[in-house]
């Protein structure tokens, strides 16, 4: 069965503007999801919320207490501070450009051909 619609029609020229629209939207409800929460967050602790500040000091009291006790755990912590240190990730960055530029060479390189120019036999 053939279609109403014409080759080319408003409604097909539409379709693309229609789902950028929807993606956009979607983008910023996800962006005010993220924003809107951090922000409060940002603010209550810039004020020194009381009850915030409390919270945080129980919660360091508790997880010192544990600390003491547990040896292991503090090596854990003091591993993950390491591998999230930007003294452990300048390395791999670098190390991820220099393979980049390497495999980007060696592309360009191929593409050339034989003779040094492209398109040259």
């Amino acid at each position: 069965m053939r279609s109403s619609r014409t080759e080319g029609s408003s409604v097909d020229r539409a379709a693309p503007a229609l789902r950028f629209g929807v993606r956009a939207m979607l983008a910023a409800g996800a962006l005010i999801l993220v924003t809107v929460p951090f922000g409060v967050l940002l603010l209550l602790v810039r004020t020194n919320w009381a009850p915030l500040r409390q919270a945080d000091l129980a919660s360091s009291a508790d997880l010192h207490r544990y600390a003491v006790t547990h040896p292991g755990f503090v090596t854990a912590m003091r591993t993950l501070s390491v591998i999230g240190s930007s003294w452990t990730w300048i390395p791999v960055f670098v190390l991820v450009g220099l393979v980049a530029s390497l495999a980007s060479a060696t592309e360009t390189r191929d593409l050339r051909g034989r003779h040094g120019s492209p398109g040259v036999r």
